[in-house]
């Protein structure tokens, strides 16, 4: 098998899709997701929130986080011009800054929802380069296909009491996903004072599959059981194949495979997905 010269000036280009499930217990889906491909497929943005705070309240702030962060990015998002990386930054903590107030003023106008937040986590790719943010515990993995080596990278951190617990030693990475403090976040978007907004840039190759999720994925899947259904789906074409030969992923019908799994396996919370893909210029 002929190897793959990789032109870094070689411009990428995206695919992104999704799904959200009310999962097998839950009376309503707090989740939501968005997602966004520019025409010329050289942009994507995915995000996903998981709300708290009642059937009511969990669902609003979710739906408002996402809503808010998107018309924020409105002007980048319609940009013919590829975003200058330190604005792209900018621009996605303001986004995410002003979700944060829209909800707490929602909160305090509204007393039905006073105890509502949510997660946040969002992608913007663009060229070879990603931009991550995120608040809370949903998560954002990277899926680099390199054969039997492929894994699943977890690129954000859990803002989590057990998360805590297991960085300072006092439970082993094994006993928090057994803890009853697992779903205890340390902040959440709307939460009472402000937040911490992590942010982190990446690399982007051809073939990089990035997996957005709630924790409704990860806490009934394994990363063995998720890398298994994307290897079916023929989603980890390896960067030594030849791309013009493999047809290309649905990553819609994957989002929703991998949250039937999960629903599959015990489907106690909401379910939510986003699978961003990089291909190189010309390879379709």
């Amino acid at each position: 098998m002929r190897g793959i010269h990789l032109d870094s000036d070689q411009r990428l280009r995206f695919d992104v899709a999704g799904h959200t499930d009310i999962g097998a217990v839950r009376k309503a889906n707090e989740d939501s997701v968005d997602w966004y491909l520019s025409p010329s497929r050289e942009t994507a943005l995915a995000v996903v929130a998981d709300g708290m705070g009642g059937h009511a309240g969990g669902a609003k702030a979710s739906q408002m986080a996402i809503e808010v962060f998107v018309a924020t990015l409105a002007m980048p998002l319609a940009s013919k011009k590829l975003i200058d990386l330190e604005r792209l930054r900018g621009a996605l903590y303001t986004a995410a800054e002003q979700a944060h107030e829209s909800i707490c003023q929602a909160r305090s106008e509204q007393p039905e929802y006073g105890k509502m937040g949510t997660t946040l986590v969002a992608l913007w790719a663009q060229n070879h380069q990603a931009s991550i943010l995120h608040v809370g515990d949903s998560r954002c993995y990277r899926i680099r296909p390199q054969g039997q080596n492929t894994r699943m990278e977890q690129l954000t951190r859990d803002d989590s009491v057990v998360q805590s617990m297991v960085e300072d030693g006092t439970i082993s990475a094994e006993e928090a996903e057994l803890s009853p403090y697992r779903n205890m976040l340390t902040q959440a978007v709307g939460s009472d004072g402000g937040i911490i907004v992590h942010q982190m840039d990446v690399d982007v190759e051809p073939g990089d599959l990035y997996l957005l999720c709630s924790d409704g994925l990860y806490n009934e899947l394994s990363s063995g059981d998720v890398l298994q259904i994307l290897q079916a789906e023929g989603a980890l074409i390896e960067l030594t194949e030849s791309e013009a030969d493999q047809p290309e992923p649905n990553l819609k019908r994957i989002s929703f495979k991998l949250a039937e799994a999960a629903k599959a396996a015990g489907g106690h919370d909401n379910i939510s997905v986003i699978l961003l893909r990089a291909v190189r210029e010309g390879s379709e």
